[in-house]
């Protein structure tokens, strides 16, 4: 941030004869930060302070907090009254997790900083999530009170409040908050991000139900009202349902509702049928979109059917919003034939989308992130596919067909999208590199207990539907030495989790653990030191189920009846193996409490995996399949009529 201090100490040292500190901070600023650092330690032109509080924020963007905090201390020590040193000082004591203390700068950021300062509000966020963190329930209130407050009629600043309100898992704050800003605003775009402001952590059934009829029904108001179309629509909504997929509720004909209203938000400068290429001949061109292409579950399952698309035939452009910079997106980007990353502007990526003149292009997941699901509002191409990096339809006009597999569909699977099911009868998962675990870890250097059975369900929170207690209660009281393993993703979450638990599993609850967040070698290692992983009701596992097969850990499922809930069945079906694939609660329970507790079963099972999971992995079906699909398309000339809204 270009805070009005770096501004003052900036023009101050261009001033000065000597403009080391003015290198400095332009260094700093361009991304230089090893000639920043050099830079600092000859400045004599500037105070002390101001030096402390530069190298705070190079140590800062290296990631290295730990650095950051003493010299952003050192530089609040120097000058007190400094507002701006208070702020870095927090958000960096905020990474180390040392909540109260950062508490205490924002606190005090507030009291220095001019009322007019943009951060103020983001300063009492952060106060107040600080105080959350800390169990102090009544601080944090005060504070978010506080936010809304100084938010006043400013539009910008109420949605800060509103989406952090919803971090905290506090959503029907959130709701009043943006019942606030409709007032203010009086516009479509901010009704309906009030609509899609749902709940990730639910208590019963009956709660999931009353949060999808309140949706509907504002829905249907929202249909009601005139259009009112935005330029941009991702800031002007800036969210999705994407919590509905796990409400284990048929969501085809709500998304179909919601595009619809989507449709009132924005007006794409696209026409809804484009015209076709107007090639006969050469090779496809096939583009691939995402706001996910990166080390990521939706880059580890479409980097596949990037790089394998036969280049003979098929000319592949990769279009990514916003990636991360990390080994992943650097792979996309060497496979593909034109990449392209853009930040989230739909229409800068838009037209970039259209100059291809594509024959397909794909939407590696749609209901995740609004930038996508807004550019999937467009016709880019005469042939619109989704899959499933969110698997779940996408309710989305514009979006022809969806591309899935025949052993991971049930037989009535149409009923269940949108789009066309596209269902060949080839292996699922394209192109998927094995995970390998490089250092084993023990249970006690994991802090995990030894001698006992251990069940891992390492998935994100929100995974588990209230009808995943019974399971675990069950598993419990079956195995009275037993201990789960959940993943402690997220503060609010975890706490709303333990609060339905004790009510729900009682005191077995006890034995159920939650591990704080940890890098992919360390996860991995968890899995491997485990005896069993459950997978969930309804919304299983894809990703995590492959690597706890690859590492040899069985896992435990109960198909559902939708694609997200069987990708741990097909994954059995490909290897020939039936042993943990349950057709009922009981049978789930059964099966994963004899696998944690019978050792001889276990390691049967084990080896079983072992010698049968190498087909799961760096396999083409699916890619080539899709190849096949697009080349009939092609022959067919069902493009062409597909562009022209037959």
């Amino acid at each position: 941030m270009f805070s009005t201090v770096l501004r003052r100490l900036f023009a101050r040292a261009k001033a000065s004869p000597r403009p080391l500190f003015a290198d400095a901070f332009r260094s700093y600023t361009e991304g230089r930060l090893d000639e920043a650092e050099r830079t600092c330690a000859s400045v004599d032109d500037v105070p002390r302070a101001d030096v402390d509080y530069l190298l705070g924020l190079i140590a800062q963007a290296r990631g290295d907090f730990a650095s950051a905090a003493e010299r952003f201390a050192a530089a609040v020590h120097a000058r007190e009254g400094e507002a701006t040193f208070r702020y870095g000082l927090g958000e960096v004591l905020v990474k180390l997790a040392r909540h109260d203390a950062a508490a205490q700068e924002f606190e005090r950021f507030v009291a220095l900083a001019d009322g007019n300062d943009p951060r103020c509000v983001k300063a009492r966020l952060f106060a107040a999530d600080c105080r959350a963190q800390l169990g102090d329930e009544a601080g944090a209130r005060r504070w978010y009170e506080s936010a809304t407050a100084a938010s006043g009629s400013d539009p910008a600043a109420l949605t800060q409040v509103v989406f952090a309100l919803r971090e905290a898992s506090r959503d029907e704050e959130a709701r009043d908050v943006q019942s606030h800003a409709i007032r203010v605003q009086q516009d479509l775009a901010s009704r309906v991000r009030r609509a899609l402001l749902i709940p990730a952590i639910y208590g019963s059934r009956q709660e999931i139900g009353a949060v999808r009829e309140r949706l509907s029904a504002e829905l249907d108001e929202l249909l009601q009202l005139a259009p009112q179309p935005v330029s941009d629509p991702d800031a002007a909504v800036g969210t999705m349902p994407f919590y509905l997929a796990y409400h284990d509720a048929p969501n085809r004909d709500l998304l179909r509702k919601l595009c619809t209203v989507m449709r009132r938000v924005y007006r794409p400068a696209t026409e809804l049928h484009a015209p076709a290429p107007t090639r006969t001949s050469g090779k496809q061109r096939v583009g691939f979109v995402s706001s996910f292409f990166h080390n990521h579950s939706v880059g580890r399952t479409t980097i596949g059917l990037i790089r394998d698309l036969p280049r003979d035939r098929f000319e592949v452009h990769v279009f990514a919003v916003d990636p991360a910079n990390d080994s992943m997106r650097l792979a996309i980007e060497h496979v593909a034939d034109r990449y392209q990353s853009f930040p989230r502007a739909i229409e800068e990526v838009r037209r970039a989308i259209v100059a291809a003149q594509l024959d397909v292009l794909l939407f590696a997941d749609i209901g995740m992130d609004p930038t996508t699901y807004f550019l999937a509002l467009c016709r880019l191409a005469p042939i619109q596919v989704a899959t499933w990096g969110h698997s779940e339809t996408s309710g989305v006009d514009t979006i022809d067909y969806y591309l899935s597999a025949d052993a991971v569909e049930i037989e009535s699977a149409q009923d269940h999208y949108s789009e066309i099911l596209v269902r060949p009868k080839a292996f699922f998962l394209p192109g998927y590199a094995r995970p390998k675990l490089h250092a084993p870890a023990s249970r006690e250097s994991l802090g995990l207990a030894p001698g006992r059975p251990l069940y891992a369900c390492l998935q994100m929170p929100f995974k588990l539907h209230p009808d995943m207690d019974a399971v675990l209660a069950a598993v419990l009281e079956r195995d009275p030495r037993g201990e789960i393993a959940l993943l402690d993703k997220h503060g609010a979450w975890r706490e709303q989790l333990r609060r339905r638990f004790a009510r729900t599993i009682g005191a077995g609850a006890a034995r159920i653990r939650f591990l704080p967040g940890m890098s992919h070698e360390r996860y991995l290692a968890t899995i491997a030191a485990a005896d069993v992983v459950l997978d969930p009701l309804y919304f299983g596992g894809c990703n995590s189920s492959c690597e706890a097969l690859a590492l040899g850990v069985p896992v435990i499922t109960l198909p559902g009846t939708h694609l997200f809930g069987r990708f741990t069945l097909g994954l059995y079906q490909e290897m020939g193996l039936r042993d943990c694939v349950a057709d009922s609660v009981d049978a789930y329970v059964d099966r994963a409490v004899q696998i944690a507790t019978e050792r001889d079963y276990r390691e049967h099972v084990a080896r079983e995996i072992d010698a049968r999971s190498a087909v799961l992995f760096d396999r083409k079906d699916v890619t080539l399949a899709f190849a096949e699909f697009i080349e009939h398309e092609a022959r067919s000339g069902r493009r062409q009529a597909v562009a022209a809204g037959a």
